[in-house]
């Protein structure tokens, strides 16, 4: 494994961390608030904070040089499935067990590795198969009296894993051909923002300051997690990442008992092994990243 590849798995451990203690402060405020309301405030947040970020990064350029994108349709594309993973994980965290919701995160390495076939042309071999096959076992642990125990909350789970994978991918793609972090951070974010607004005025309620600062502190983590993930994507894949990320097993349990006393049975624990070593298995497939092409470069339309 190449030096760069080690310092993208580096920065996707300090993701994991990022990421697990924002998916614990979203799942606090879902049993209180809607996610349109959640989401607006943060979205908003972090888009103001990319172009002022944008801003101070580029003097005299004018922010069209920082947010301009050489590939607009993979960009919206990337935008519209980051916000149908926001809301797939937002109900998923307030219907079902923390620990529950890792499982279906962990097999967004697998999503992600067969989704890197189509757009990013990586070849899906017998490996990729492997890993898909013991993930899908993985996640019937958390069904032992079968099926009929899905629920929607697990519904919406696969709905964020898939849309995460695919944003994942999307965000590589996009990094092969351009360097513009604060295009991939600000784009979503904003698509997000817009419609969370839309219905923001059927649900609004009051906030305390508590809770409105509890906001303001999942956008932060979010807005670094991100951003960090646009990074490390330069140096490892996508489903390399995912499966570095998938250390949040860990994490998620901790916080799950010590914040929620939650306390997962056997067949959490069974499932997420096999996803974890599901994910492993695409890691130890993982080849250098190729470098970042010129702006203009484009192998796909958008």
């Amino acid at each position: 494994m190449t030096s760069s590849a080690v310092r993208g798995g580096l920065v996707a451990l300090v993701v994991s961390v990022l990421l697990s203690t924002s998916d614990a402060t979203v799942k606090f405020l879902s049993g209180s608030y809607s996610a349109p309301q959640i989401f607006a405030i943060s979205c908003g947040f972090t888009v103001v904070v990319t172009l002022l970020l944008a801003a101070r990064r580029n003097p005299g350029r004018g922010l069209g040089a920082a947010l301009v994108t050489s590939c607009p349709w993979a960009m919206a594309l990337r935008s519209l499935v980051t916000v149908m993973a926001l809301l797939g994980y937002f109900f998923a965290f307030r219907d079902l067990p923390f620990a529950e919701v890792y499982l279906f995160i962990g097999m967004s390495a697998v999503f992600a590795a067969l989704l890197s076939w189509p757009i990013l042309r990586d070849p899906v071999g017998p490996a990729t198969v492997a890993a898909l096959l013991l993930g899908i076992a993985g996640i019937f642990w958390l069904f032992p009296t079968g099926l009929s125990a899905i629920s929607f909350g697990h519904v919406m789970a696969l709905t964020g894993a898939v849309g995460s994978a695919l944003s994942l991918v999307l965000s590589r793609y996009i990094s092969r051909h351009e360097r513009a972090t604060a295009a991939q951070v600000f784009y979503p974010n904003l698509a997000s923002f817009v419609v969370m607004a839309v219905a923001l005025p059927a649900v609004w309620l009051p906030m305390s300051l508590g809770d409105l600062a509890l906001v303001l502190v999942y956008s932060g983590l979010f807005l670094v997690g991100r951003w960090l993930i646009v990074a490390a994507l330069r140096s490892i894949s996508a489903h390399a990442l995912s499966a570095i990320l998938e250390i949040q097993f860990v994490w998620m349990v901790a916080i799950g008992a010590l914040w929620f006393d939650e306390w997962p049975h056997r067949g959490v624990f069974i499932g997420a092994a096999m996803v974890i070593v599901s994910g492993f298995i695409l890691l130890l497939r993982e080849r250098p990243a190729p470098a970042a092409a010129p702006r203009a470069a484009r192998v796909l339309p958008g």
